[in-house]
């Protein structure tokens, strides 16, 4: 006879959870993505401004 295996409750919940958060971090990098890309299309080099922000001269 197998065996099976007792699978917790509360188990398949986490997973549901971790992916969501997951899926919401992957949304929210592509939108900084592609806003970075069409701000350097119009001329705004968002990188190197950031990189004068953190520049101590």
């Amino acid at each position: 006879m197998k065996k099976r295996k007792k699978m917790k409750k509360g188990k398949r919940g986490l997973v549901q959870s971790y992916l969501v958060w997951i899926l919401i971090a992957l949304a929210f990098l592509a939108i900084m993505i592609v806003l970075i890309f069409i701000l350097k299309e119009k001329g705004f080099d968002l990188v190197e401004k950031i990189k004068n922000i953190f520049r101590f001269r």
